[in-house]
């Protein structure tokens, strides 16, 4: 994961944001969590997320 681009990206935002508000980091970071998972899985199951997008 360190060498992904998206661990990059993930600490430059988080550096970017670094307010006081705990509730809003932790949403964010769930949020960008769920979306990994889902790029992630998304390289196994892309033939399918292909018939559904095109509908041939």
């Amino acid at each position: 994961m360190n060498s992904s681009p998206y661990g990059l990206l993930f600490r430059v935002y988080i550096q970017r944001i670094h307010q006081p508000n705990q509730g809003l980091r932790a949403a964010i970071v769930a949020i960008w969590f769920l979306v990994y998972r889902i790029l992630s899985r998304s390289k196994f199951y892309g033939t399918e997320l292909r018939l559904n997008t095109t509908d041939c």
